[in-house]
């Protein structure tokens, strides 16, 4: 969350995005697999 950003870090933002964007659901994917993480994982996607 942000409070104030400059339009620097919008710009630092909009670059980031498309990795962000693919590198979540690889990271749930990989914790969902975990039988500890599996249902929390399972909640959030919900």
């Amino acid at each position: 969350m942000y409070s104030v950003i400059t339009d620097e870090g919008r710009d630092v933002q909009r670059q980031a995005r498309p990795a962000y964007d693919s590198a979540l659901p690889a990271a749930l994917d990989a914790a969902a697999a975990d039988g500890h993480l599996g249902p929390p994982v399972a909640t959030l996607r919900s």
